[in-house]
């Protein structure tokens, strides 16, 4: 018996350009013809308000970050719980599964669980990082190791701050 593999069409749903409850029977038909058997909605969640101010800096249509999430809560402006739901609906009487974004190491600056647990996070003091050599700093952390490295560029490169993304998807 054989496995197949998963044909997924990734959709930034707040670029799509229509609420939950807009995406149309025939929408959901023309994804399955093409072949995809999941959607990828990207982007469902409420966008915290610290980064959407922000974003506004960079262009008045910028809508900031997809992950600056500050609670995993839809965003208003695609929908609720209950349009969400019946897309999911929807979308399973096509064939077509519903892949949403859980990305716990995503979080908005202003998310209330920075504030509340900030143990939960890893925090850097840049003036280490001007000290490191070859682009490493040494950062505190709630994690009980003697110690934490995290490499934030390559050896002659020069440094920059990154993190790696943890992706985490929920089929339904």
């Amino acid at each position: 018996m054989s496995v197949q593999s998963p044909l997924i069409f990734e959709m930034n749903a707040r670029l799509y350009g229509r609420r939950f409850d807009d995406i149309t029977h025939s929408d959901l038909a023309y994804f399955r013809r093409l072949g995809f058997s999941h959607l990828w909605l990207m982007g469902v969640w409420r966008i915290s308000e610290g980064a959407l101010a922000v974003s506004k800096r960079f262009s008045p249509d910028f809508e900031g970050s997809p992950y600056a999430v500050p609670a995993y809560e839809v965003n208003p402006d695609l929908g609720d719980d209950d349009s969400l739901a019946r897309l999911r609906a929807r979308a399973h009487r096509e064939g077509l599964r519903i892949l949403v974004d859980f990305v716990p190491n995503h979080m908005a600056f202003d998310a209330p669980l920075v504030a509340e647990r900030p143990d939960f996070f890893i925090t850097h003091d840049p003036e280490s990082r001007r000290s490191a050599p070859n682009g490493t700093s040494r950062v505190p952390t709630a994690i009980p190791l003697p110690s934490a490295v995290i490499r934030t560029s390559l050896p002659g490169s020069t440094p920059r701050s990154s993190t790696t993304p943890t992706r985490s998807c929920a089929a339904t």
